[in-house]
């Protein structure tokens, strides 16, 4: 999926975001690409204003990173036309299978838009910067649980697991960068599961 994707461009149309979420869900679900951690509820409420600052500055560079492979992924399908229909029939296949569980993404997608169009404004006050952050966070773990329901799915979960495959194939043999990019994923998960566990560990002691 992935759903990473995750959120590229503010002027994207509800149907093409929710594309994107889509398939962020389908590319997370690939061995081949680091899964960023996502911190609980709880988690963000406890982070006090200077480690959201620190958070903040972690997920934009996680942020930076799924962009530049956002680009090769839409590449690759714009040159591969098999893909793009089977990346279609994903699409429709997830959010039906959303639709009989009882949820509807599209109000918080559509939410998660208002506030990226937010963070993208330089004056933005900080404190507002700070909240619109944590309910961005709070909206992006709600996608989270509603995915992670779909992916029990037996039919989503086989058609995730054969596209995440040909995805991921179609990226690197479209930009050798792929590779390269995908390590540095991992790296900036890693550096920001460091800071999650840090914070963690930090409270208990209080």
């Amino acid at each position: 999926m992935t759903l990473s994707f995750l959120f590229q461009s503010i002027k994207k149309t509800n149907f093409v975001f929710i594309f994107s979420f889509c398939i962020f869900i389908t590319i997370a679900h690939s061995e081949d690409y680091p899964n960023p951690p996502s911190p609980t509820l709880d988690q963000l409420n406890t982070l006090n204003s200077e480690q959201m600052r620190e958070y903040q500055k972690l997920q934009l560079k996680v942020y930076a990173v799924e962009m530049q492979l956002d680009e090769i992924r839409e590449t690759a399908i714009m040159v591969n036309p098999q893909l793009k229909k089977e990346m279609d029939q994903y699409q429709t296949l997830v959010l039906e299978t959303m639709t009989k569980q009882g949820h509807n993404p599209q109000p918080i997608l559509a939410r998660i838009e208002t506030i990226q169009a937010a963070l993208q404004n330089p004056e933005l006050e900080e404190e507002k910067r700070i909240d619109f952050t944590r309910e961005y966070e709070k909206k992006n773990i709600d996608l989270q649980k509603i995915s992670q329901e779909a992916m029990k799915d037996e039919q989503v979960q086989q058609s995730a697991n054969n596209l995440s495959t040909e995805t991921i194939a179609a990226m690197r043999k479209q930009n050798p960068k792929t590779e390269e990019l995908l390590q540095q994923m991992k790296q900036a998960s890693d550096v920001l599961s460091s800071f999650m566990a840090k914070v963690k560990l930090s409270n208990q002691k209080k």
